[in-house]
């Protein structure tokens, strides 16, 4: 296997970043992050010596508080992976979209994100991340039906990755007891196994 050159794959992500955003800089806290990620992507098995829990066969569970750069980490991988290698590892949809469009679609909503998440040539299945688990309305209605939209998806997710290997990422600002609050404990247990938890440090870069 080719060894790749973090340090010099992460000046080419933070010079891509740059040419989209001026304001764009890595501190050391991002570059440790950063780092993490592009070995995920790059399906490194040095990434599953970081953590005993981590593997290349879960998806991202990305944690931290409001403003540290968690979405802009994951649009920024998503749109170099795009410019530089013409190649598409996942796709970013706002969970708020998700209430927004179930109220609209109803339970296409949900099949959609799950059972029918597959590429229509390839047949595989297709990796999304949820941006923003959280911000979303917890339940929404179609008519008489009143569901708490991102629970069933993320649990309609869960039943397709022991199934088929399904990778979903998620970026969050919860804590662990307000995830419990909005999706149950079982959804946070399920989170566990289908995703590799990662912490993003820092403070809200916003203010």
């Amino acid at each position: 296997m080719k060894t790749i050159d973090y340090e010099m794959l992460m000046n080419s992500v933070a010079e891509f970043g740059k040419e989209k955003n001026p304001n764009f800089r890595l501190s050391d806290d991002d570059k440790n992050i950063y780092s993490m990620v592009l070995m995920y992507f790059n399906e490194d098995p040095r990434f599953e010596q970081i953590s005993p829990s981590y593997t290349l066969k879960k998806g991202l569970l990305i944690r931290g508080n409001v403003g540290v750069g968690k979405t802009m980490m994951m649009k920024t991988v998503l749109d170099f992976s795009l410019a530089r290698y013409k190649y598409r590892p996942f796709k970013i949809i706002p969970c708020h979209s998700l209430s927004t469009e179930f109220i609209k679609n109803g339970a296409e909503t949900i099949t959609k994100n799950t059972t029918n998440s597959f590429n229509y040539y390839s047949k595989k299945p297709v990796t999304i991340c949820y941006d923003d688990l959280g911000a979303e309305t917890p339940f929404s209605s179609h008519y008489s039906n009143k569901l708490n939209v991102m629970q069933m998806i993320l649990m309609g997710r869960y039943e397709q990755f022991i199934e088929v290997g399904m990778k979903t990422f998620i970026t969050t600002n919860l804590l662990r007891e307000e995830m419990d609050e909005l999706y149950g404990y079982r959804i946070r247990s399920r989170l566990r196994e289908m995703c590799n938890d990662i912490h993003y440090p820092g403070e809200d870069r916003r203010k």
